[in-house]
């Protein structure tokens, strides 16, 4: 396999470099960590306009290119250290969305309004996707979920949610799960920081109910991915 850049991936991989060092130096990455929401709204503007969060997308959506544009890209964001949910909304959410058809997501993530949180993780779970055990179940008004997710990084920076829950079976079976996109997020009394950074330096949450009772999600509605 040739993972030897072209001219235009390069021109990519020089302009993002050239912007990251434009818009602040190690003590303003600090700043932006510390501070605030710990992201910079400017910058991830910023990654619209040069098209950045089109990488990977459907070319109905505005996208363009794929692996190669994504290790380009991400090998900038790393070496300056940004803090912007970049491999969280485009690399990691974004294809699940794209599988799923949602189109309006998608043209959000590409003009900088969407920023995506994928909360699959659950206490003890691990590597092992078919222990999902949060629940899925259809309600009048969509769908309600019920259970727990740990570790959603990226979470307090999120406007939706991508959540894996199980329509089906049982706790370790290998089929039965299903995507789900909410909005409005829930509210943030039911989310609990758990106080760590990832090497990425990214915030991670848990989800917990307000009174800070065994972790239920009962009262959420959604819409299923296909």
């Amino acid at each position: 396999m040739d993972f030897e850049l072209n001219d235009e991936q390069l021109q990519l991989k020089a302009t993002l470099a050239r912007f990251l060092a434009d818009a602040g130096d190690f003590a303003a990455r600090t700043r932006a960590l510390r501070a605030g929401p710990g992201w910079r709204e400017d910058v991830w503007q910023g990654l619209a306009r040069l098209g950045v969060l089109s990488i990977g997308l459907p070319e109905a959506q505005g996208g363009f290119g794929g692996g190669l544009e994504m290790m380009a890209a991400m090998e900038e964001m790393g070496r300056a250290l940004a803090p912007e949910p970049l491999s969280e909304t485009l690399f990691q959410a974004a294809p699940l969305l794209a599988r799923g058809g949602q189109t309006e997501l998608l043209e959000g993530v590409v003009g900088g309004q969407v920023r995506i949180a994928l909360a699959v993780g659950e206490d003890g779970m691990r590597d092992d996707l078919n222990a999902i055990a949060m629940t899925a179940a259809r309600s009048p008004s969509g769908w309600q979920l019920d259970g727990t997710k740990c570790v959603v990084v990226a979470a307090p920076w999120a406007t939706h949610l991508l959540v894996a829950a199980r329509t089906s079976g049982s706790p370790g079976d290998r089929t039965g799960c299903r995507c789900f996109s909410f909005l409005p997020l829930p509210p943030a009394s039911a989310w609990r920081p758990t106080g760590c950074w990832t090497n990425a330096m990214r915030r991670m949450s848990a989800l917990t109910p307000p009174e800070w009772m065994p972790p239920r999600w009962s009262a959420a509605r959604g819409r299923a991915l296909p």
